[in-house]
């Protein structure tokens, strides 16, 4: 068996120079575990993998995980106002706001998994599910305004555009409808801001992995 870190979903972070808990801790979302060759995919709903948050206080210098008990993958994660971290990941709970769709990749119903850190990022409370946050199984992008923390913005598609089969379960279908939705207050609720894929946008509604960037204070990209 041979360790490995799987996850192509997620970014650092950096905390604040005045986070109360870890200033300017450095922050990375994983998953780690052992991978058995024998098993075909060994990757984030592979065997005796969990998911990690390796930080470092020395710049990078040196790094330390610590395991957290919640169930997530690719995820993201925010500093909030006060010092607390948010963690925002992809999950396989198959949750009424998406319901799957027999013999269609990605389709699993996925409400996003959110949980809250109040040490730095050493350990994340009792997750919770969104149903405000919803979509096909995919990796996602979250982050929040440099001069309000607890505005935040996260991308991610919200549809499955099935692509016809003649014998399942040899169908397949595409992520789409690409969505940026908008927190005002840290994570707490959740509202659609703009739709950056659709219909009406052109031929290609397809919206796989985003990442959200800030070009100014006002202007997302």
């Amino acid at each position: 068996a041979t360790p490995l870190v799987f996850d192509s979903g997620s970014v650092g972070l950096q905390l604040s120079a005045s986070n109360p808990h870890a200033p300017g801790r450095l922050l990375f979302s994983g998953t780690y575990g052992h991978c058995d060759k024998t098993i075909p995919f060994c990757g984030a709903y592979g065997v005796g993998l969990k998911h990690c948050v390796w930080y470092s206080d020395d710049g990078a210098l040196t790094w330390n995980v610590k395991g957290t008990e919640v169930a997530m993958n690719e995820a993201q994660m925010a500093e909030l106002p006060g010092g607390a971290i948010l963690i925002n990941g992809r999950n396989t709970i198959n949750c009424s706001a998406f319901p799957a769709q027999p013999n269609v990749p990605h389709s699993l119903g996925n409400c996003r998994s959110l949980a809250t850190s109040t040490d730095g990022g050493l350990s994340f409370g009792a997750a919770t599910v969104s149903t405000e946050l919803h979509g096909p199984a995919a990796a996602g992008s979250m982050k929040n305004r440099h001069a309000n923390l607890s505005t935040l913005f996260f991308s991610h598609a919200r549809s499955i555009a099935p692509v016809p089969c003649a014998v399942p379960p040899g169908c397949n279908g595409y992520r789409s409808s690409g969505t940026i939705w908008r927190s005002d207050n840290g994570g707490a609720d959740w509202a659609i801001e703009a739709n950056v894929t659709g219909p009406k946008m052109g031929p290609d509604d397809s919206f796989g992995y985003s990442s959200l960037a800030f070009i100014s204070e006002n202007e997302l990209g």
